[in-house]
Formats: structure tokens, sequence, C-alpha cells
């Protein structure tokens, strides 16, 4: 029952600072060792970001793709990331584990079996029951482990079972304090079973990830000619759960993002008070070959402020899109918000660069403690041919005005991983 297109299977600046450094070419990235060793601190008239150099937490031989992190409120110095990890002997997922902030990483290139991948994190948040114990969501499957990862529970499979019919699940634990749901944990996915009409279901557990609800779906029946992949889960103030998704034009590997689907669940879940498939018009970059035979989406990313200040409960959804106002031509970040609790929404560019036929794509957000909004993806605005970067644009006023930098200090070409799915590099960043 499932489609043969779901997916599973030079010089560069340090920008602003001036300083600048050649970067190796063809034989020698084999063995590259980054340049640069001091903390870069970045004046962007409004604040100083400190930006250490970039380092791989886990290094190994395995390709490392997709990956996605999280940090534990109440500590946010305890962080851990998680990738597809392929050998390519075999495919599945690995880790890197911090609790000094990043200064120093523990992790494996393997986990628990079974394993598809699409890997989801988070932690359980301080004050919980779980204070601490990371949690994960991959393609079917959750497992959760107490001792930063040195083992992991046994995978409870999401029921009804769909194995590789599901896909790009992500997750979300409730760490919003006074929540009636507090410690909840949700995973939310695509089933693309023939009979679910390819819609979004949710499944959540409430004893720390032993056990995992029947799923149920979120969004309603595709309308004609589309189907529901994408999506994202974030845990709002009073313990209210958002949910957002692509409503796609059906195409294979083509299927334009065509507008953003929004559900809102105040019952932890069981039920949704909203759940629309045109909360707002997008128009998606998903393509087989967006440049340099990789693949491509607009899928979209959710982030969400509970921090109590002013812009509390803000929905901020990220995409790449093209030939929609606020984007350009080629491919341009859209941040896509809600100040009312998805009623309305509003699209605003994000990158600063102009829409010049360079591809600004792969977005993802989160709001800071601050109320900051950060908003991170790859970007070419800096180089030539398919050489790429990885940037940041930050806002301090809920996404009306973005300061860009770029946050990596070194480029990479992006090409499809030999062995994989046609034209895979990854499909999102986190």
């Amino acid at each position: 029952d499932v489609p043969d297109w779901v997916w599973k299977t030079p010089m560069s600046k340090v920008y602003p600072t001036g300083e600048y450094y050649n970067l190796p070419q063809a034989q020698e990235q084999v063995n590259y060792e980054n340049p640069n060793k001091t903390t870069r601190v970045v004046n962007t008239g409004e604040e100083l970001l400190v930006l250490p150099p970039n380092v791989r937490p886990f290094p190994h031989t395995a390709t490392q793709s997709e990956v996605d992190a999280a940090y534990m409120t109440g500590n946010g110095s305890v962080i851990w990331a998680s990738w597809n990890s392929y050998g390519p002997s075999f495919f599945g997922t690995g880790f890197a584990f911090s609790n000094n902030g990043g200064t120093s990483w523990t992790g494996n290139f393997q986990m628990f079996t079974p394993n598809n991948g699409d890997p989801a994190p988070w932690i359980w948040p301080s004050s919980s029951a779980w204070p601490g114990r990371l949690g994960i969501s991959v393609i079917s499957h959750a497992s959760y482990s107490t001792n930063n990862g040195t083992s992991w529970s046994p995978a409870v499979a999401f029921n009804p079972g769909g194995g590789s019919a599901f896909d790009k699940n992500f997750s979300a634990v409730d760490d919003v304090t006074g929540s009636p749901f507090f410690g909840r944990a949700y995973t939310v996915w695509t089933d693309f079973t023939g009979a679910s009409g390819y819609r979004i279901r949710i499944s959540y557990t409430t004893d720390g990830g032993v056990s995992w609800s029947p799923s149920t779906f979120v969004s309603p029946v595709a309308s004609s000619g589309h189907h529901h992949q994408g999506c994202d889960v974030k845990v709002g103030p009073g313990g209210n759960v958002h949910v957002i998704w692509a409503n796609c034009i059906t195409n294979g590997q083509n299927s334009t993002e065509d507008s953003l689907g929004y559900a809102r669940s105040t019952d932890g879940g069981v039920s949704w008070v909203v759940a629309r498939n045109n909360a707002a018009d997008m128009n998606g970059i998903r393509s087989s070959n967006l440049f340099n035979g990789i693949r491509a989406s607009g899928f979209p990313r959710l982030a969400l402020d509970k921090t109590g200040g002013s812009r509390n409960g803000w929905l901020y959804a990220v995409t790449a899109e093209k030939n929609r106002a606020p984007a350009g031509d080629a491919s341009d970040i859209v941040l896509i918000r809600s100040t009312d609790n998805g009623a309305t929404w509003t699209r605003i560019k994000v990158n600063q660069d102009p829409s010049n036929g360079r591809f600004n794509y792969m977005p993802a957000a989160v709001v800071t403690p601050d109320g900051g909004l950060n908003i991170s993806y790859y970007d070419q605005r800096n180089t030539t041919g398919f050489v790429t970067e990885f940037w940041l644009s930050r806002s301090l006023n809920g996404g009306n005005t973005f300061t860009d930098v770029a946050v990596s200090d070194h480029t990479f070409t992006p090409a499809p991983i030999p062995g994989l799915a046609g034209g895979y590099q990854g499909d999102y960043t986190g």
C-alpha cells in the first residue's frame, strides 16, 4: 500500500568579523581539520552573538543525516542530538549526548532495534516524574534511556502499526509549568497505509515512554489530489498541543506543498478543537532535483513561545517556498506566524539576502528563553555553484525583522548519499 515515492529509505568568509580562510578543495577535504580554533563574537547592533568553532559531536565513518536535537527544560546544559546513520552495512539511528552545554559529547553510531530512522528526540523536563530521561521516536517505534544513552528500553511500536508506511515523525514533550498534562510526550507522523488517506496521526505517552496510546488522526481527510506530510508538534501555554503539516499536491517526489495544515488540542491530544488543511497558503519547493541531484522539500517546522512574555503563545511555522510573495524565484525561507492561537496567519520573509536564484532551504526554528526567535537553514548567498553554508536568522521582535549571521565556519557541497534513496542527502535539519 505504500507508494514508491515515500521518502524511506573557493573562498568563504566568516561573517561578519572580516576573518577569512582559504578552504581546502577536493581531495584535501578527506582529512580536513577545521582551521577555525577561536570563538567568534558577532555584534548585530542589538546584541552580541557568541559563536564557538564548529565541531563534530560524534565523528564516525557512517554518514549522518536528518539531524534533530533537544535540550532539557530546567537544565539547558543537557543536550542530545540524533540522526540517520548509514554504514553502508547498517541503517538506523546514531546519537550524541552532552551534559555540559556541548563542550564534550558521548554517543554511538547505532541505537536500539528495530529502527527505520527519522529520529525525533526529546528530554523530559527537570521537574517532571522522569527528569532528564531521553526519549526518541523513529519510524513506527519509540524508546527511552535512563542513563544518558548508554542503554535503551525495548522499542515500543505505535498502534495501529504501519512499519515503513509511517513517515516523517516528530515529537515533543509537555514541559509547561502548571500544565494539566505536564510530562506527557507526543509523536506525530504521516500514515501512508492505503486505508488512511495519507493523513497525520498522533500518539502520546503518560508514563515516561513505557507505553503509548493507540494513535488517532489529527488532520482532516485530505482534499482531492492531496496528501499530508511533513508534520511537526509543539506544546504551548496551558498544555495545548499544536500540530502543523504540509497539505501537498500529490505528484511523487515533486509534490508541491500547497497549504499549511494546523490543529490544536486542549485535552492532551485526545481531540482537536481546530483541524484545518488550509490554515495558510504555501508554495513549497519540494523537488526530486533541487540542485546537484539532491531532493528537497518545503515541509514546515514549528516553534512556539512559552516564555510567559509579551508574545507568549505565538506560533512560528517556517518553510522554504518559491514564486509566492514574500518568497522569490528559487527558494527562500518564509515564516508563517500566528499571534491568535492559529486563527489567522501572517507570511514574512526570513533570510535578508535578495531573491536572486540562490537557494535557502530546510529551515528549523526555536524560541530561546529570552523570547528571541532563531531560524536556521542552508544558504547559498555568499557562494557560487552548488557550494552551501549554514546560516541563522534571529529576531528579537517576534519575526517582524531579522538579523542574519553565518554560523558555519566552512562550506560544503550538498550531494546525494550513495546507496540510499534517490537524491537523498537528508530531508530536514533541527
